[in-house]
């Protein structure tokens, strides 16, 4: 079924009667005056399971494939013009049914995903017509292999918007999809998983609309309308449903990545920047959630909001630069013990005994730091740690008490970080 927006009808076309009776009839419904009226019993033969998609560009409605009884499902292409029945073409997507299909009023396309044949083979196939000939888009994509979803065209956001269906193991995904003719992309999760449910897109309002549908095993039948898009915001977040679909976020929960700030919040943040990410908990990956450092008064996109070299999850003063010197005595304790589980061959000297001297040298230094700072020296402890440089670099006799490599240029930052922090306090 579909709606001829030039002539003002529904046109309904086959489906499945019962008893394995498959209709061959086409028949308009007029909205205005509420009639049904029985319009032709031949073309394309009796069929279900199939879609039809009116293209207001050419002024045509467009029917793919479907199955009749007892038969493997049909790969014809009829076209429908309120008149006569035409077959188009039989050469693109292989046979199949229950695929789903709407038009790109954007691109002027007809848009076809997925189906099956019997047997359990089915397509994670894209393919786009344009009035004459089907284009496979893509054969393996993303939203995979899968029948019985549904799929209508969102004009607000120029997209595809595909929802549900059934894996070939019977699962029921419950992820929605939208193609923009480029890649697809999930979006979000949708209603529970189910097959045979129909959406359509209300230009009025702006809204994709679902209704029905079951599970596998068609004991229990939907009864529940879901709706996506437009103007409406859902969950309250400042975002419409729209923008939402478009961002990937989750139009029924405001907080998507449940990182205490609404996504509204993080879009209007992010503005010109893309930082931070309502996708993302932690924006600037330094282990405190943007939420929590908003509350804190730091940068949620800075891991180094004050930018002392401390990273805002350790900095006991992470808005001002600078740290207590608490945390400057803990750190000179805590290299020190660092360096001293280094194995012996990092430092350089001549044998054993003369390396485990400079290690106790190097621990030696750091402790006098630390105890310093605790005195409220600073220009003592940062003569300590100046002293301890120029030993590691060489600058002053014995040179280099460390081999060249990885674990020297770590212990030369992180003493040159603390030298930076102790001098900021004098």
């Amino acid at each position: 079924m579909t709606y001829d927006s030039d002539r003002g009808v529904v046109v309904l076309v086959g489906g499945y009667t019962g008893s394995y009776v498959f209709s061959t009839e086409t028949w308009e419904f007029d909205g205005t005056t509420r009639a049904w009226s029985l319009r032709s019993t031949d073309g394309p033969g009796n069929r279900a399971s199939c879609r039809l998609v009116y293209d207001p560009i050419r002024q045509q409605s467009y029917l793919f494939g479907g199955e009749r009884t007892h038969q493997l499902p049909l790969d014809q292409t009829w076209s429908w013009d309120g008149q006569v029945w035409r077959l188009v073409t039989n050469i693109g997507p292989s046979r199949r049914s229950h695929y789903a299909m709407a038009f790109d009023s954007h691109r002027g396309v007809t848009v076809l995903y997925g189906g099956a044949i019997p047997g359990g083979t089915m397509y994670p196939e894209t393919w786009e017509f344009d009035g004459q000939s089907w284009t496979l888009v893509s054969a393996s994509s993303p939203p995979g292999g899968r029948y019985d979803c549904s799929m209508a065209f969102d004009e607000s956001i120029g997209a595809c918007v595909l929802f549900g269906g059934s894996f070939v193991d019977g699962t029921l995904p419950t992820d929605t999809w939208r193609w923009d003719g480029l890649q697809w992309e999930v979006c979000q999760q949708g209603p529970s998983g189910r097959v045979h449910h129909q959406m359509v897109y209300d230009s009025l309002r702006g809204v994709v609309m679902l209704f029905g549908g079951y599970p596998n095993d068609g004991r229990i039948r939907f009864g529940d309308t879901w709706e996506i898009g437009g103007a409406r915001d859902s969950d309250s977040d400042g975002l419409t449903d729209s923008e939402e679909l478009v961002l990937g976020t989750d139009p029924y929960d405001p907080d998507t990545d449940d990182d205490g700030l609404n996504d509204g919040t993080e879009v209007d943040m992010a503005a010109g920047t893309g930082c931070p990410d309502p996708l993302n908990p932690d924006s600037d990956g330094d282990t405190l959630s943007d939420g929590a450092e908003v509350s804190l008064g730091t940068d949620p996109c800075n891991t180094d909001t004050d930018g002392d070299g401390v990273d805002d999850n350790i900095d006991d003063r992470p808005t001002e630069p600078g740290v207590s010197s608490g945390y400057i005595e803990e750190a000179l304790n805590t290299i020190c013990a660092y360096i001293d589980d280094m194995p012996l061959e990092i430092f350089a000297a001549p044998n054993d005994n003369a390396r485990k001297g400079r290690r106790n040298a190097m621990c030696n230094k750091l402790h006098a730091a630390a105890r310093a700072v605790a005195s409220d020296d600073w220009q003592d402890a940062y003569n300590q740690l100046e002293s301890l440089l120029q030993k590691l670099d060489g600058a002053e006799q014995p040179p280099d008490w460390m081999v060249p490599g990885e674990a020297k240029d770590c212990v030369r930052d992180e003493i040159t970080l603390l030298a930076f922090l102790i001098s900021l306090g004098f």
